[in-house]
């Protein structure tokens, strides 16, 4: 069986995930494209780059400070050429990541195929989060962390066994934990979280 014909047996929902991630992949090479020919950095994106290549860290945003010094330290990244081959596949790591637990959050909801793959597919049209996507800035990256934590929630809301109801809120606040120390208004969910996680647990 050929690689077109297995692709036409998959589900919808599953289709969709994976013209959502090529789209997604797209749009990440062309902002990599646009950065190599036009030098364009917006003045966040400078100033955590600068940060990440001089070992610094911006305010509070200790996660996401560290991570990419420790990222830029392994890669030995240290000029705007570097940068450039990193950037895309960083801009896909934390946005892909995103769009595929969005997808898992969507089947925990038991939603029909139909209605999750409208849903991935609608995420384009959020302007803000196709443009805070293609950005070496907090947002993208504490989305896809903050995201992970509402997965983790509602894993932990079906799990039917004792190691999944004491894994699945460590790894909510966790992520929460790491999202909130990425961007600072992520903490919101650290609270939210642990109010949802009480209500589970007694609701049980």
């Amino acid at each position: 069986m050929s690689i077109a014909q297995r692709l036409g047996r998959l589900p919808v929902e599953k289709k969709a995930l994976l013209v959502s991630e090529g789209i997604m992949a797209a749009l990440c090479a062309y902002r990599a494209f646009d950065y190599v020919y036009t030098g364009f950095f917006i003045s966040d994106e400078f100033g955590y780059y600068y940060n990440a290549v001089h070992g610094t860290i911006y305010s509070g945003r200790w996660f996401f400070g560290f991570f990419n010094i420790d990222l830029f330290k392994l890669l030995g990244l240290h000029t705007p050429n570097g940068f450039a081959v990193l950037l895309p596949f960083y801009l896909f790591a934390w946005a892909g990541l995103t769009i595929f637990t969005f997808y898992k959050i969507l089947l925990l909801l038991r939603l029909d195929g139909k209605t999750v793959a409208l849903s991935l597919l609608s995420a384009f049209s959020l302007v803000s989060f196709v443009i805070l996507s293609l950005g070496f800035l907090t947002e993208s990256m504490g989305l896809a962390l903050a995201t992970g934590g509402v997965y983790c929630i509602l894993r932990f809301f079906h799990s039917d066994t004792d190691a999944g109801r004491l894994a699945f809120p460590f790894g909510a606040a966790l992520l929460f934990g790491f999202a909130g120390a990425t961007r600072e208004p992520y903490d919101a969910f650290l609270i939210a979280g642990g109010l949802f996680v009480a209500v589970i647990a007694f609701w049980n």
